[in-house]
């Protein structure tokens, strides 16, 4: 049991050091869909939106947060086909986290490595070149 409180104590000064930040923007991202969708806050923070008027790659992904925390999961693929899958990383980075916090290691090893993240930005630009692909035909 020393053992374990040990590595938590030394997992929250890591944690401190290296990882706040990003548990902090995981979970925002992962919680305040659930609430603004509630209180019908509208906001919209696209600078690439706003100022051109097209959407961007993740255009999207908000609303498709909101519709797979309310379940319907369908809607959500309606929105952004992606919008499932990244929220299911978001989930598992967030666990990943955690687990190092607890356990002294991460869960899923190669979760964040560099190819994780070209393959999704890749993923993302290719939906938006159909979605965009799309608007000029």
């Amino acid at each position: 049991m020393q053992v374990l409180w040990q590595r938590v104590a030394r997992g929250v000064g890591n944690i401190i050091r290296n990882d706040c930040f990003q548990i902090v923007v995981l979970l925002t991202l992962l919680i305040s869909p659930r609430f603004l969708s509630r209180t019908g806050f509208q906001f919209g923070l696209c600078i690439v939106k706003k100022t051109t008027g097209i959407d961007c790659p993740g255009c999207g992904l908000t609303r498709s947060f909101i519709y797979l925390c309310h379940g319907n999961i369908s809607d959500s693929f309606r929105l952004h086909p992606l919008g499932p899958i990244i929220f299911l990383f978001f989930c598992l980075m967030l666990l990943n986290r955690v687990a190092k916090l607890v356990l002294g290691h991460i869960i899923v090893p190669r979760l964040e490595s560099q190819y994780t993240y070209i393959t999704l930005a890749a993923a993302l630009l290719m939906v938006w070149f159909r979605k965009f692909g799309a608007l000029l035909l």
